[in-house]
């Protein structure tokens, strides 16, 4: 990979942008970039595809090396919003709790960093929950996470995930109550061990049902302050909604010269980080009857063979069928033959004499996310389902947890995945936390 060096020397005030990937040394003088001050001796790294705004406190002198794609160009200070994002960012990084919304691409995750930054200059304790589960910041797809950053940052990815909650899907749509419950269990989690705690929040804004969430979210979590990044207007009725609720709003314009991403790249990164879970994973033979799948459900009931022999006859096909009390659990072997199942599903009922039927197939249960659970409820490792041997009940998981004595119970997503960490076929199920 082709490295230039290049060295800069900058005039009080000045103000560049720095494209990644790009490592810039202060020389001389003192800049500002990411809600830091920069000293002479002091480095940074940008990342690849990422652009930042620095400016100089002083006659300062830098040396950058620049990637392929690195580039450092002089910024005009119409066009650029970094001394806004600075008494923003000062007014925000004080005890309590911060909300930050916003839609795509409109500078979220970077100017959580910035409140960060400021935060821990100060001396702060912080706390930071990512509740987007599409594009992660800290942990893996399909995710609530936590995190405590103890050093200043330059990007938030860089973290790793203190505690997590499993939803199972890459976006909150229909699974908004988990990751609000989600989001609150992580909230208590935080609180005492930090000063400031900041909520970052995914790019579900514009629509009737996307406010009707986000405003439940700001309710239950009830913040000091939110933080609005601008974007292109999408966040006004959001915006209006929660200051007529009596809810501290600060609007922060977003950076003019940020990237947006298109679908097929934000696609490939969540298959980046599955594929990265799924390299260091392990294959392990897990008994539904001493770890069920709360959610489908399965495992938790007994084998209803009478039941079995009734709509194999239908079916003409092996079935797998448990029932707990008045509910009933049927995995069919193919797909088609379980939307048979579910057409029939009033007349199943009085034949199996339950009031709940819940129908799927082993196809459905192939390469589904899952989330592994302790007994004290937390998330301890994700996989995907392989296969289920129905005779000896036993699910093949391919996993990246470490020690199996650890689960539980599990829980299924809403996403399947490739064993290469490709997304699949989505398929429901009941959404627990």
């Amino acid at each position: 990979m082709a490295v230039r060096k290049e060295s800069l020397v900058l005039r009080e005030e000045s103000l560049i942008r720095i494209t990644g990937p790009a490592k810039i040394q202060v020389k001389k003088g003192t800049v500002y970039l990411l809600g830091l001050k920069l000293a002479k001796g002091k480095s940074i790294t940008v990342g690849v595809g990422r652009t930042l705004a620095l400016k100089a406190i002083e006659n300062s002198e830098l040396e950058l090396f620049l990637g392929p794609a690195g580039k450092a160009e002089p910024a005009n200070p119409r066009e650029e919003i970094l001394d806004n994002w600075i008494r923003a960012a000062e007014m925000l990084s004080r005890e309590g709790v911060i909300v930050v919304l916003g839609e795509t691409d409109s500078g979220k995750s970077t100017f959580s960093t910035f409140i960060i930054n400021t935060a821990l200059e100060k001396g702060l304790k912080v706390a930071f929950i990512d509740t987007d589960l599409g594009q992660k910041d800290v942990g893996y797809p399909g995710t609530v996470t936590l995190t405590f950053p103890k050093q200043p940052l330059t990007w938030i990815r860089s973290l790793q995930p203190y505690s997590s909650k499993f939803i199972g899907s890459i976006t909150p749509y229909n699974a908004e109550e988990c990751v609000i419950a989600s989001t609150l269990k992580l909230l208590r989690e935080a609180r005492g061990k930090a000063d400031l705690i900041v909520v970052n929040t995914d790019g579900w804004v514009l629509d009737e049902k996307a406010v009707k969430y986000k405003t439940s979210l700001v309710s239950a979590v009830n913040p000091d302050k939110i933080a609005v990044m601008e974007g292109f207007g999408q966040t006004r009725f959001l915006t209006k909604t929660l200051e007529k609720m009596h809810y501290k709003v600060f609007n922060v314009p977003s950076p003019p010269s940020r990237p947006l991403k298109t679908r097929s790249q934000r696609k490939f990164y969540r298959e980046t980080a599955f594929a990265s879970m799924l390299l260091s994973a392990q294959r392990l033979n897990i008994n539904i009857r001493t770890c069920p799948i709360l959610n489908i459900p399965l495992g938790l009931g007994e084998r209803y063979l009478e039941a079995e022999l009734k709509i194999e006859r239908l079916l003409n096909s092996s079935v797998y069928v448990e029932r707990l009390h008045n509910i009933a659990t049927v995995i069919t072997i193919k797909d088609f033959q379980a939307e048979l199942l579910k057409q029939m599903r009033s007349e199943l009922c009085r034949l199996l004499k339950v009031s709940t039927l819940s129908i799927t197939s082993l196809e459905a249960l192939r390469s589904l996310y899952i989330g592994l659970q302790d007994k004290q409820r937390n998330l301890v490792g994700l996989g995907i389902i392989e296969s289920f041997d129905i005779e000896k009940s036993q699910l093949l998981v391919r996993t990246n947890i470490r020690d199996p004595s650890q689960i539980y119970y599990i829980l299924a997503g809403s996403i399947k995945i490739t064993k290469q960490g490709e997304e699949k076929l989505k398929k429901s199920f009941p959404c627990f936390t």
